[in-house]
């Protein structure tokens, strides 16, 4: 009789297959040239009878053309280090252990490197419509996610609070012109600086990129 397979020890396949979607969501574009590189490194921890799981996540320096002219945006390296105990191997899947904590180790990851990247997000140019309820079709992903995540364009409230007036500022109006998004109106996500913008309001040449 064989002996069960030992899942105490995630294969480098497990791994990187459970990276790509906690860091891209369904955003991932094969073969496009995001200026991020992803490395992960593992060992055994055998006072917590766990896997050690290092990933190392690295921007690196590139130009932007914002409004026609060339920014230079400086390189950054994220390290994530986490345990992936062994127990949980043989209480679950070896991809859904290793996709729920790539998922907790990840959570700070946008606040960090997300602003570096807002220009590569693939979500640039689509359209949604201004309404009270959120969009379904809507592909999140840290890698490109605003701090604090992206909350969907919505017309002026009806009532006076300071909560509903602060979140209205920055998503219920043009991140460019300022203008008021009304309910029903079309609006192109412009990326994490501008936000929401009206669909004249994003000019071609705003997020072309030079490396």
């Amino acid at each position: 009789m064989p002996s069960r397979p030992d899942q105490s020890f995630p294969s480098d396949q497990h791994l990187l297959a459970a990276m790509a979607p906690a860091l891209w969501g369904d955003l991932y574009q094969e073969g496009h040239p995001y200026p991020v590189r992803v490395t992960v490194h593992t060992s055994q921890s055998f006072s917590d009878r766990a896997r050690r799981v290092l990933i190392v996540i690295r921007v690196e320096p590139h130009k932007r053309l914002w409004g026609k002219k060339s920014f230079w945006v400086e390189g950054q390296e994220v390290v994530v280090d986490f345990l992936i105990p062994e127990v949980e191997m043989y209480m679950s899947s070896v991809p859904e252990v290793i996709g729920l904590h790539f998922k907790k180790a990840l959570e700070g990851f946008p606040k960090q490197v997300a602003p570096r990247l807002f220009e590569f997000d693939p979500r640039i140019g689509n359209v949604l419509q201004v309404a009270e309820s959120r969009n379904e079709t809507w592909l999140p992903s840290p890698l490109f996610d605003p701090p604090g995540g992206v909350r969907f364009p919505f017309p002026r409230p009806q009532i006076d609070a300071p909560l509903y007036a602060r979140h209205y500022n920055q998503w219920g109006r043009c991140g460019k012109c300022k203008a008021d998004l009304e309910f029903g109106a079309e609006v192109t996500w412009g990326g994490g600086h501008l936000l929401w913008v009206c669909r004249k309001c994003l000019p071609r040449e705003t997020y072309a990129t030079v490396r």
